[in-house]
């Protein structure tokens, strides 16, 4: 059995649904038999938060956006902030 997942991340784009679509068919055709479609980019992934198989289901490619939802956090805990050395100004 073939599993494969997949998320959207970035922020939203017109062309999302239309790569899912794609992403889904090829799937199919290489014999895959369930695809997870995570909700909510990464942290749909961290919290298990997925759709269930997509692989049978109907994306309509001409919808822009994503039916998952995208994410533009960052997974990685911000860098601390520099404090700026000012005691030769």
């Amino acid at each position: 059995m073939k599993i494969a997942g997949i998320a959207t991340v970035g922020g939203d784009a017109p062309i999302l649904n239309a790569l899912l679509e794609g992403a889904r068919r090829a799937l199919d055709h290489l014999g895959f038999s369930f695809l997870y479609g995570f909700r909510g980019g990464y942290r749909g992934i961290i919290t298990c938060n997925h759709l269930g198989n997509i692989l049978t289901a109907a994306v309509n490619p001409r919808q822009g956006g994503t039916f998952l939802s995208s994410l533009r956090d960052s997974p990685l805990p911000s860098p601390p902030e520099k404090k700026e050395n000012r005691s030769n100004c």
